[in-house]
């Protein structure tokens, strides 16, 4: 008697559990190691780091297909898809489940602002809307499929009050969402300010000035907690929201040039030129934890963005991706990069680490660090993705149909309505009528006397 099969269907799916599929991009340790040289952790137990880098998902390394430099990059919620902006004004939308291994090429390319690149992108919703700010004085609303839902209004720049304009009248340089209907943004034209969604106007317009005179915004953090932090050049403002904010709840001045800030619920991380320091959202009096001899980035026009995840940082540096451990900021992992890092960030559902990074003559390309064991679902779903396969009665020939099929009868009966109509057409188009600059007027109409003409009306 022959015996049952013990499970049906196609079993070809089978290779998703098997780590071999993944080797190809296993991560060389000679060109991309795990430490970098003079993180400052020279100190810390070498058994306590390699238990903390089984942890993280940088086993392997995945890149997608190369593009302009990336400026900067978004994760959709639930981790399905990828937004990168890049240095010509393009928004590439990657999906990783109709992705394959050999064909990384994004399925949706965007234009938000002509002749400007996109610095920040932020998605309030899996539904969305993406918030784009480029170097200009509005921003975008943008649905996920491209079509631009809504554009805030550019204030009069010859206005001395700020507050009397309907927007920005500078650079924006920072923003995102507070909900799903509330943005907030910075700009050079020293205010941030609150936007209602909904009808794409502003809510609120606060003012940030140094010693009584008006400075330029270059960064914004808004926390769960209510508070908005604002940033000029080396001094941290914070507000809370919910009041008038007439003047800012607490204010320091660093030694440093703030590098950029960054909030998780009830803290805030701030980088400066040669520190980090981690403050409670509550009391910038003090900080929590700062670590001072944290290594400065190479180039000066980098902004240094920060990402966190639970418990763990991720930092982007020049040349380097750094992981730290959020209760104490030292090193757990660096990763080395080939080239500048431009942007990174830690998906937490698909748990894997998505990073750019920008080479010489304006080009760079997507690199997604991953553990088959620890991560799923996102770049791994595009690696498991094979060719369709062709079945034998499939035609590699494609024909379109365009022409729509008559009988005898039906046929001659439209020849015929079409000739009566062009024939119409034809004698409407022979009458001329009497308007200036269009037509000449009939023949009859040549010889005749005008004045004879105007007695038959007199009668």
């Amino acid at each position: 008697m022959n015996q049952l099969p013990s499970e049906f269907g196609n079993k070809e799916h089978d290779f998703e559990r098997d780590d071999s599929v993944y080797e190809r991009w296993l991560r060389n340790d000679d060109l991309e190691g795990n430490h970098c040289d003079g993180d400052g952790d020279g100190d810390s137990d070498s058994d306590s780091d390699d238990d903390d880098d089984d942890e993280l998902p940088i086993t392997h390394q995945f890149k997608l297909s190369g593009t302009k430099s990336i400026t900067c990059l978004k994760y959709h919620p639930s981790g399905s898809e990828l937004y990168t902006a890049t240095t010509d004004g393009s928004l590439l939308c990657y999906n990783f489940n109709s992705m394959s291994a050999e064909s990384t090429e994004p399925s949706h390319s965007f234009e938000p602002f002509e002749s400007h690149h996109i610095h920040k992108l932020d998605i309030a919703s899996p539904r969305g809307p993406l918030l784009t700010l480029a170097n200009t004085s509005t921003f975008k609303l943008i649905s996920l499929e491209g079509d631009e839902l809504a554009s805030s209004a550019t204030g009069d720049r010859y206005l001395y009050d700020v507050k009397q304009t309907r927007g920005h009248t500078d650079t924006i340089t920072d923003g995102g969402f507070i909900s799903n209907e509330k943005v907030i943004t910075s700009s050079l034209d020293s205010t941030f300010r609150i936007w209602d969604t909904t009808k794409c106007s502003q809510q609120s317009v606060t003012v940030v000035k140094a010693n009584g005179k008006k400075t330029k915004v270059s960064h914004l953090e808004y926390s769960s907690a209510g508070l908005a932090f604002a940033v000029n050049d080396n001094r941290l403002t914070s507000w809370d929201i919910n009041t008038k904010m007439m003047r800012p709840i607490e204010e320091f001045v660093e030694k440093c040039t703030i590098l950029s800030i960054k909030s998780s619920e009830d803290k805030l991380l701030v980088r400066t030129e040669d520190s980090l320091k981690l403050y409670d959202v509550k009391n910038l009096s003090r900080p929590l934890i700062q670590r001072l001899t944290y290594p400065s980035p190479t180039d000066d026009s980098f902004t240094a963005p920060m990402y966190f995840n639970n418990d763990k940082i991720v930092i982007a540096m020049s040349n380097s991706i750094d992981i730290l451990d959020k209760s104490d900021l030292m090193t757990i992992s660096c990763i080395k990069a080939q080239h500048n890092v431009s942007c990174a960030e830690w998906e937490p559902k698909t748990n894997q680490i998505a990073y750019g990074q920008y080479l010489e003559g304006s080009k760079g390309y997507v690199s997604i660090l991953f553990d088959p064991k620890l991560s799923r679902n996102g770049v791994m779903a595009t690696i498991n993705n094979r060719p369709k396969k062709r079945h034998l009665d499939d035609s590699i020939f494609t024909s379109k149909v365009k022409e729509i099929g008559y009988n005898m009868d039906e046929l001659n009966e439209l020849k015929k309505s079409k000739k009566k109509k062009n024939d119409v057409d034809e004698d409407r188009s022979k009458k001329n009528t009497l308007v200036w600059g269009r037509t000449q007027p009939a023949e009859r109409n040549i010889n005749e006397d005008p004045r004879e003409a105007l007695k038959k009306y007199s009668r």
